[in-house]
């Protein structure tokens, strides 16, 4: 159910619709005064805005991944956040500029991370076909 706000009334929710006025003027930082309020997009996915205790607010992309857990010995979905940039009065720095900027950084973060000097496996299969046993491991 889509509830409808006061251009007055101070937003709690943690997800709600985003709108330029709404980010500007309607919401307020509610947390312990250590880690960053989080608030959703209901209306675009994978958007998020962290509001911080000294009152600036960044948006950033949600990417959801399936990630290994030692301790329960399983695999989860795990939340991965990339800052956008900070929220500022400029054009270039509003919210009609993270909708254009969001699905080029989400696929992005799809993509696999890999280490420029780590060997894969099958580079050293190859390289112990050529050398065998005989040469320096």
């Amino acid at each position: 159910m889509k509830r409808t706000y006061n251009k007055r009334e101070i937003i709690t929710d943690t997800s709600f619709d985003f709108a330029k006025q709404r980010i500007q003027y309607q919401i307020q930082y509610q947390g312990n005064g250590k880690a960053p309020d989080k608030r959703f997009d209901r209306s675009t996915q994978g958007l998020c805005l962290f509001i911080y205790p000294s009152g600036v607010k960044v948006f950033c992309a949600i990417k959801k991944f399936s990630m290994y857990n030692k301790i329960k010995n399983r695999t989860e979905k795990n939340a991965v956040y990339k800052k956008i940039f900070r929220m500022e009065d400029y054009p270039q720095r509003d919210y009609a500029a993270v909708k254009l900027e969001l699905p080029n950084i989400l696929s992005l973060m799809g993509l696999l991370k890999e280490k420029k000097d780590a060997k894969t496996f099958g580079a050293l299969a190859k390289e112990f076909f050529k050398t065998g046993l005989s040469s320096f491991r």
